[in-house]
């Protein structure tokens, strides 16, 4: 990859001029999200030289905002007291970074992962309060930060600048001094099917595919922007209801009905079970109080008739809004 020097973006601006985040008020900043693909696509993909694969964590997707008075981490979901879940506190080697403070007006995007690389584990750290979050951390280990985009510049809208001139300001920015555990995540060119088959091999979720050209669009899911590409696809879904089950599960849950937003409007797109006992009997009650929540469900794919082809649970997603879950 070429050479890059802070400050060299501004030849390829495109984006408008933003404000330096001032006061230390937290701005709603919903990130952008993954494209599927069907596995009958995925070759033309992965040899494409307009995208690179960067590996995708099984962790929990943070934006961090730079402000002149700090700095805000929150997840992509909504807080009921308002504003987005703000989780600053729970990872002050990250947040308390003195490295930061040169870079006040600055919006990264990012992953929080744990030493072993467990969903679990980053949420036993970021769903927990904030002295529970560095008890947990002192027993087993620092979470980090993986960062893989920017979306503003000390000030600077850099959102419609083409993915590849993003990147380079970020490793640009990653070169200027000590990070701690706050990482810029590794990019792979060619060989981008070996080194998907490498991830699976050693237990990884997969990769995500990015276009070079693409730009950032807050809260979208631009067709063939950012690819997403697992062992088994996952999505997202809603629990708009359960279906009574047979045999041992009467009186019990069945399957969870899943919904998802089709141009707008929120349909049924799979029955899914693969629940155990115990979830099957904590979901039913839910269910029955008229509780509706965001559930992890692999399928092998989608169908022209919006439903999804063998679908399985796989867990709950309580970091993610309903409006995630897109068709």
């Amino acid at each position: 990859m070429c050479s890059y020097k802070v400050g060299a973006w501004k030849d390829n601006q495109r984006a408008i001029s933003g404000k330096i985040i001032g006061g230390g008020k937290m701005r709603k900043v919903y990130p952008m999200m993954a494209d599927y693909i069907d596995s009958s696509e995925l070759d033309v993909y992965l040899n494409s030289p307009a995208y690179v694969a960067e590996e995708k964590f099984d962790g929990s997707r943070y934006v961090m905002q730079i402000t002149d008075k700090g700095v805000i981490l929150h997840s992509r979901r909504e807080s009921v007291k308002g504003g987005m879940c703000d989780k600053t506190n729970n990872v002050p080697h990250i947040t308390q970074l003195p490295i930061l403070k040169k870079y006040v007006g600055t919006i990264f995007d990012g992953e929080i992962v744990s030493p072993d690389s467990k969903f679990l584990s980053v949420m036993s750290v970021m769903g927990s309060s904030p002295e529970r979050a560095i008890e947990t951390q002192k027993e087993n280990g620092l979470v980090s930060y993986m960062v893989f985009d920017i979306l503003e510049y000390e000030g600077k809208n850099v959102r419609l600048m083409a993915f590849l001139h993003r990147r380079n300001l970020l490793e640009a920015i990653f070169k200027s001094g000590d990070w701690g555990s706050i990482k810029l995540t590794k990019q792979v060119r060619n060989n981008k099917g070996e080194y998907y088959k490498k991830i699976l091999k050693e237990g990884g979720e997969g990769i995500i595919l990015k276009n070079w050209n693409c730009p950032y669009i807050d809260g979208e899911r631009p067709k063939r922007n950012w690819i997403k590409i697992k062992r088994l696809e996952t999505y997202d879904g809603i629990v708009i209801g359960g279906q009574e089950g047979n045999g041992k599960y009467q009186k019990n849950l069945g399957a969870l009905l899943i919904g998802q937003y089709i141009q707008g409007e929120l349909k049924e797109v799979a029955k899914i079970s693969g629940m155990t006992d115990e979830q099957r009997k904590k979901f039913w009650a839910k269910i029955k109080r008229g509780e509706k929540w965001v559930v992890e469900f692999e399928a092998q794919s989608k169908t022209p008739y919006f439903r999804y082809r063998h679908p399985r649970y796989v867990r709950d997603r309580n970091d993610k809004n309903f409006k995630d879950c897109v068709f």
